[in-house]
């Protein structure tokens, strides 16, 4: 067992042992946090953790514009600390945007992937991440309305529902159920891609799902699909590459063109909320019998 198994067994059964206080617990967890900060940037380390040849560790933010080791000066290896980053699997990391005035903790499997999207912290422009489109703009999350406002009013939708016609690449900012969502419509090899991507994690993101309908001229013939809505920390291209969003075929696309123009319907759906709907609809449909027709039906049943 090396060192790091060891560190990680302590932590494990002092956490968990009742005989054990909850400040000696907080304490080994700031001491094991305090050993995992990077020595380039400073912030806590998270996988992948890369190692020199003398065993020191350095974070893959920082990897990439180092030569030489910060601490030793000797070379980096092409090798991962995997002891280390197992033991930081289990740990509980403190938000970077604590001074912000966020509490919450993750494990280091997803703490990267909330500070991305904090709402304390400083984030770039949504819309900057859509090719052709060149915003500087970064700010906090209370002042993305404001911005989209001001730099991007037109391609602001408040509708759960709308209609997306273009026969070319698309993008629209979505004000619904109380979010901010990205659309974002691409023609590329032969397909034309529809994602729609929550400004959260992948987890919040999982509450909600996008339905799209493509209508032909006859208004008869219909294409339609039911995709989970994506994070915002996905990159389009990996997300097209999963087929987790909608692919059509752009020849069966054309066929679909009503004057020149796409009958392309999108919603999104708060998944909660369509099932409270549904639980609603269906208590008020069950039938409510009284406790004399309840008795006959069961006396008469053979």
């Amino acid at each position: 067992m090396n060192s790091f198994d060891g560190l990680n067994f302590i932590f494990i059964a002092d956490s968990t042992n009742p005989g054990v206080s909850d400040g000696r617990a907080e304490d080994l967890e700031r001491s094991l946090l305090k050993n995992i900060e990077c020595p380039v940037c400073m912030d806590y380390m998270t996988p992948p953790i890369i190692l020199c040849q003398n065993g020191h560790n350095i974070c893959s933010n920082c990897r990439p514009n180092l030569d030489t080791c910060p601490n030793c000066r000797d070379p980096i290896l092409e090798a991962r600390n995997y002891a280390l980053e197992d033991l930081c699997y289990k740990l509980n990391y403190p938000c970077k945007f604590l001074e912000e005035g966020c509490e919450e903790t993750f494990s280091g499997e997803h703490i990267k992937e909330h500070q991305a999207v904090c709402h304390h912290g400083i984030h770039a422009c949504p819309l900057a991440r859509v090719p052709g489109i060149n915003c500087d703009w970064s700010g906090e999350f209370k002042e993305f309305i404001t911005h989209f406002e001001t730099r991007h009013e037109d391609r602001i939708c408040t509708e759960a529902r709308f209609l997306s016609p273009e026969t070319n690449d698309s993008v629209f900012i979505l004000l619904v159920h109380n979010e901010i969502f990205l659309f974002y419509k691409c023609f590329r090899d032969g397909k034309c891609c529809c994602v729609v991507q929550l400004f959260g994690t992948s987890a919040q993101a999982s509450n909600f799902k996008y339905k799209v309908k493509l209508r032909a001229e006859n208004k008869i013939e219909k294409l339609s699909q039911v995709i989970l809505v994506r994070g915002i920390t996905e990159e389009f291209d990996a997300v097209f590459r999963s087929g987790h969003c909608v692919r059509l075929d752009v020849d069966l696309v054309w066929h679909y063109l009503v004057d020149g123009t796409m009958q392309l319907q999108v919603e999104v759906i708060n998944l909660k909320a369509e099932e409270q709907a549904k639980a609603t609809r269906n208590d008020r449909a069950r039938p409510v019998f009284s406790h004399s027709i309840r008795w006959q039906w069961c006396k008469w049943w053979p």
